[in-house]
């Protein structure tokens, strides 16, 4: 009976925790407004090039920036360090393995809603502008371009299994006697899972930079994660083959002959 309550307890507050996350995620990154509620200004910045920024200028623009890298650094180690075997190898000691998808997930909603809450902006500093709210055409195209990127995003999620993503079905299968859900799939679809986990990683590159106003704070949180989703997803050709015939075409109930580079043995 613990352990039940317990795997509703983290059922719970993950579906509250993904639930609240998301929509506040959708608003951060594809508002056409500043990132973040700390928008203190100091206008005093604006147009003037750094050579001629005062002490106490640069000191606000770096305190707010050292501020933001520790929060997107704070994201990346835990979503780094929870995804390692060292991590799984410690949830099995514990005898806890089953959750360990509900942990994550519950883990990753916690210190990306606190990164967006505590999210510091420059708004003073601007690298590239576009202005929207005198130009409606400028604001219908990126409103169209994000639009259709996270619709992108929210069916690649859709289709790579969203309740074995978030941790539901291992918990299901669990109390029902079955094998955790990827025992259940091709090998090949497992090692495309290890090279490709996260849905929607060119979505969440062209909403990051293809934005109306680039400030210094989102060129950082853009360049940072860039290079994350870049190190973090190694899809190769052989990959992209495989994840076509089986997602796509009419043989994805069968065995499809495209096997992808090995990366760890199962």
């Amino acid at each position: 009976m613990l352990v039940t309550t317990g795997h509703v307890t983290l059922l719970l507050g993950t579906s509250f925790l993904l639930g609240s996350c998301i929509p506040q995620l959708v608003m951060f990154i594809s508002s056409q407004g500043l990132l973040g509620s700390d928008t203190q200004s100091k206008q005093s910045l604006r147009n003037k090039y750094l050579k001629d920024w005062t002490d106490e200028e640069r000191r606000f623009v770096l305190t707010r920036l050292f501020k933001d890298f520790m929060l997107v650094v704070l994201f990346v180690l835990q979503h780094s360090l929870m995804a390692g075997e060292r991590w799984k190898r410690f949830l099995l000691r514990c005898d806890i393995y089953i959750s360990e998808r509900l942990i994550y997930v519950m883990a990753s909603c916690f210190t990306l809603t606190l990164l967006m809450r505590n999210w510091a902006s420059t708004p003073d500093v601007i690298l590239w502008g576009m202005d929207t709210e005198n130009h409606g055409l400028h604001w219908l195209f990126f409103c169209a371009l994000h639009t259709a990127a996270w619709l992108l995003l929210f069916l690649q999620v859709a289709v790579m299994d969203p309740w074995e993503l978030i941790g539901v079905e291992q918990v299901y299968n669990h109390y029902k006697g079955k094998a955790s859900p990827l025992s259940y799939v091709p090998k090949q679809l497992r090692i495309f899972y290890q090279h490709l986990r996260h849905a929607g990683p060119t979505s969440l590159w062209v909403m990051l930079w293809i934005h109306p106003v680039m400030t210094m704070d989102r060129f950082l949180l853009a360049l940072i994660f860039s290079v994350f989703l870049a190190m973090a997803h190694q899809v190769s050709l052989a990959d992209y083959k495989f994840a076509q015939c089986y997602f796509v075409s009419e043989e994805s109930t069968t065995f499809c002959a495209v096997r992808p580079r090995p990366y760890r043995d199962y």
